[in-house]
Parts: C-alpha cells; sequence; structure tokens
C-alpha cells in the first residue's frame, strides 16, 4: 500500500498525464479499498497505509485546485472522518 502511493501519483500525473482529480481517484481510491479490506481482516498496519494514502490523494488534490486554504478544508474534514471511522472500527467483542 505504501508504495501505491508514488506509483498512483506518478501513473495518474506522468504516464496519463491527467488531471489533480484523477490522482485523487487513484491514490484515494486504492487507499479506500485497502481500508476496506483491512478492516474486515483486522489488519492494521494496512488501516494505517491506508489513511496515509488517503489523506496524501487529499492533501494533493486541495494544494492543486484549492490553495492553503483548500489543503487545510480537505485536511480537517479528512481528519474528522478518519478520527470517526477509527472509533467504529475493530472487531464485535471490544
Amino acid at each position: 500500500m505504501l508504495l501505491w502511493i508514488p506509483f498512483g501519483f506518478y501513473t495518474a500525473l506522468e504516464a496519463l498525464d491527467g488531471p489533480p482529480e484523477l490522482a485523487f481517484l487513484m491514490v484515494g481510491g486504492g487507499g479506500i479499498a485497502a481500508f476496506g479490506y483491512a478492516n474486515s481482516r483486522g489488519l492494521r498496519p494496512v488501516l494505517g497505509a491506508a489513511a496515509l494514502a488517503f489523506v496524501a490523494a487529499v492533501w494533493y488534490w486541495g494544494v492543486e485546485r484549492g490553495g492553503a486554504l483548500g489543503a487545510v478544508l480537505a485536511l480537517t474534514l479528512t481528519a474528522a472522518a478518519l478520527f470517526w471511522i477509527s472509533g467504529r472500527t475493530g472487531s464485535p467483542d471490544d
């Protein structure tokens, strides 16, 4: 998952010459898919890497499209969402 972050950005921005939204969808989508996979199997390291991929994608998109204010807003909303999700992950026995 950690290798997907730079490779996803490179693929979207350099190889495909796409807009920032494509990089956001590729890297962030990979992070969301990995988060769903790891959450159902209890793989904590993969959860962390998936969250990092999603935060990196949101940060990049916020900076490219919204400047500094957009990046702060995007990261604040992402942090709030991840905090909310983290309280609901884990096994039902916990």
